[in-house]
Order: C-alpha cells, then sequence, then structure tokens
C-alpha cells in the first residue's frame, strides 16, 4: 500500500472515529459516515496496485507534469534511478554505467510484458526453463554440484556412518545486464486517444523486443558481456548418421537427421535429465518429412512431442547444413535434457522512460523500456543438456 493510500486510511478512519463519539446523527453527517465506511472499505481492498496502474497509464499518457498531487505522489515513491552494466557495483544511487530514471511497472502491466516475453522464445517461459526473481541486481552465486554417483546406504544400529561430501560444489555467479526495448515513437494524438489500448500495445512491443534478444543470448550467448547461452554450455551428444538408415536412401555426410540420430542423443543423457527436445522449426519441419522404407512418416505423433518427450521450437537454433561449405561447418540442429536447469535471471520489474520533448518537433512522444536479467546453465560435470551435430 503506497504512502498516500495509508494516509488517507488514517485520516478517514479518524474522522469516521470522531463522527462515532457524537451520538445521534444528523442527516448530513449519517451520508458523511455512510461515505467514510465505503471508502474504508474500498481502501482496505487495494493493495495500491490499482492506483499506481492508473496513475501509471496518466504518466504513459500525458507525462508527470499533467498528472495530479496523488498521482505524482504515487509515482514518486516508485521512482528509481536505475543502470545497467554487469552488476558490479560502483556507487550508490546510480549504481551502474548508463544511469537513467523511470517508473516501475504495475503488477498487470508487467504481467503483460512477461506473456510477450515469452511467446517471443522459449528461453523465457517458466514452463520450460527456471525464472528467478531478485529485488536487486547484485551478482549472485547460484550453487551447483555433481552428485549423481553417491548412494546413501545400510547403516547397523550403534555404528558410526561414514562421510560423503557432494561431489564438484560450486556455484555460478548471476550477473543483470540492462536490456533495452530501443525507442518507440508514437503520434501526440494516438498517445492521447483514451480510445487506443496505449499501456497494451507498449506491453507486447517492449516484451517481443527485450524477449527476442534475451532469447537469442540465453541461446546461443558467449557469457562474456552477455548471458551464456544453453547450446555453448550443451556437451556433445551423439553426432547425425543421416536418414538413411531409414529411408534405404544414400547419404553424404551428416546433411540430414535419422530417427536413430535421436534415439543416440536421447540415450546420450542421464535419465534423470531426459525432459525434452528443442529444435529450429526448419529443422522440426525436416523431421515431419522423414520416411521409413515404405514411405510412411515415421513421425505421426501430434508433433508437440518427440520420442514422448515434449518439443520446444527456438528459432534461434542452428539449422541442418545442406549446403558444402570450406571449412566444415558443424551444426548444433538439436537439444535434448533438463532445460529447467538453464536459470534465467531477472531483477525485480521492467521499467519506462517517457521521452515528452527528444521528437517533439515530430509531434511524436517517445517510450523505451529497461529490464535486467542473465541467464547460465546449471552445469557441474553432469551435462544436464547435449546437443546432436550435424557435419557438411
Amino acid at each position: 500500500m503506497t504512502q498516500a493510500t495509508q494516509k488517507r486510511l488514517h485520516d478517514a478512519a479518524a474522522e469516521l472515529r470522531g463522527l462515532m463519539g457524537k451520538g445521534r446523527w444528523s442527516p448530513a453527517q449519517r451520508a458523511t459516515v455512510d461515505a467514510l465506511t465505503l471508502e474504508l472499505r474500498a481502501l482496505q481492498a487495494d493493495d495500491g496496485q490499482g492506483l499506481y496502474r492508473t496513475a501509471f497509464s496518466q504518466y504513459l499518457r500525458y507525462g508527470s507534469e499533467n498528472l495530479t498531487a496523488e498521482q505524482r505522489n504515487i509515482l514518486g515513491t516508485e521512482r528509481r534511478t536505475v543502470t545497467g552494466g554487469d552488476g558490479n557495483i560502483t556507487g550508490l544511487q546510480g549504481a551502474y554505467p548508463g544511469a537513467t530514471s523511470g517508473f516501475f511497472c504495475p503488477v498487470e502491466f508487467s504481467g503483460r510484458v512477461e506473456s510477450a516475453m515469452a511467446f517471443a522464445g522459449p528461453m523465457l517461459d517458466p514452463s520450460i526453463t527456471t525464472i528467478l526473481t531478485t529485488e536487486r541486481g547484485t551478482p549472485l552465486g547460484y550453487p551447483i554440484d555433481n552428485d549423481t554417483v553417491t548412494e546413501g546406504h545400510i547403516v547397523d544400529e550403534a555404528t558410526t556412518d561414514s562421510e560423503a561430501d557432494v561431489a564438484n560444489l560450486g556455484q555460478v555467479v548471476m550477473r543483470a545486464y540492462k536490456y533495452s526495448s530501443k525507442v518507440v515513437k508514437m503520434s501526440m494524438e494516438l498517445v492521447t486517444d483514451t480510445g487506443f489500448d496505449l499501456d497494451g500495445y507498449l506491453a507486447q512491443t517492449f516484451g517481443r523486443r527485450i524477449g527476442r534478444i534475451f532469447n537469442k543470448h540465453a541461446t546461443t550467448g558467449t557469457g562474456t558481456g552477455q548471458p551464456a547461452g544453453i547450446v555453448p554450455a550443451a556437451a556433445l551428444g551423439a553426432a547425425a548418421a543421416g536418414s538413411a538408415t531409414n529411408t534405404g536412401g544414400a547419404e553424404t555426410g551428416g546433411t540430414s537427421i535419422g530417427w536413430d540420430d535421436l534415439v543416440s542423443l536421447e540415450a546420450s543423457v542421464d535419465p534423470s535429465y531426459r525432459r525434452g527436445f528443442m529444435m529450429h522449426p526448419n529443422t522440426s519441419a525436416l523431421l515431419k518429412k522423414l520416411k521409413d522404407r515404405n514411405g510412411r512418416p515415421i513421425w505421426d505423433d501430434d508433433y508437440t512431442s518427440l520420442l514422448g518427450y515434449p518439443l520446444s521450437l527456438n528459432p534461434i537454433m542452428a539449422t541442418v547444413p545442406t549446403t558444402p561449405s570450406s571449412p566444415v561447418v558443424v551444426a548444433k540442429s538439436v537439444l535434448f535434457g533438463d532445460f529447467s536447469k538453464y536459470l534465467v535471471r531477472r531483477v525485480g520489474a521492467m521499467w519506462v522512460q517517457r521521452l515528452t520533448t527528444r521528437y517533439v518537433d515530430f509531434g511524436q512522444v517517445a517510450f523505451i523500456a529497461f529490464s535486467r536479467m542473465d541467464g547460465r546453465l546449471l552445469e557441474a560435470g553432469v551435462s544436464p543438456v547435449k546437443y546432436l551435430s550435424n557435419t557438411f
């Protein structure tokens, strides 16, 4: 609950208590009591988001200079000097390079942004990867281990138990890279048109823009100045032999994927981590065309699962090479394993800056959004995710 809401709740309650002590009420006083009672119920039921959401929407349309005193106070309690970088603290309020100021998004707006980000790529889908939200963006150590071979045992009565330390216990350091949506420009007429869903449009645009770039980094990122992608972090599971063993046709190098290749990739992953496949949509289309020696499709499922495991499509994944290359191209065409071992770290909520004067000579208002995130595969030598390679 905001300070403004708390103050009004306190004042209304004090006014109501004063009227309660007056005994018999006049019609005017009774009307005041009824109005105060209804207001108190509304204030007590409001967690502050409704008031903040309204003020935030007004800010998007008209800017902070046109807010009421109460709305300015509500937003003012949430105003931050926010910055980017890799999470290394260098100062106080403006703790990261590239500081800018803005307002954090209300819960409903943030929810729309998150849905758009998940739509932009599977690496931000909480049903596929693990999403961790932290309040601050300082470097965060996250524990990892490889204890897959250690077993418990039977202990006789009154016998001293043996020790078995957790194997490869360590940590990965999660940072907080600042992502920008880039500037979104709109005409002043459209922004102030109350019939236009400005909040929804901006939420979708911000979410998809940031979602696309983060999905790219979370898939193939180098880990230097950006998140570490799941593809570089994955281990080799199998090299594709091609579909000739299924179709009976000739095969030139590893230029296709056979059903046996998928089985080999599955078998390469520890059973504890056999959770799903991930591939480019074009690779999925290639597999749909696979036929047995009698010309019947091998993959005749509903195409949402493969070998009984969920299938995720990622447009950043490499496609199967079809043109000879020198030097030889090795494509990591299919991933298999436990994608929940990929940790996405998000810092707080997205925040938005309204640029009022920058494009005023064009009759436009601009908006820009920022979100701080990082991503790492939690891997300690056990290889929870492996890839199938194609060579041509």
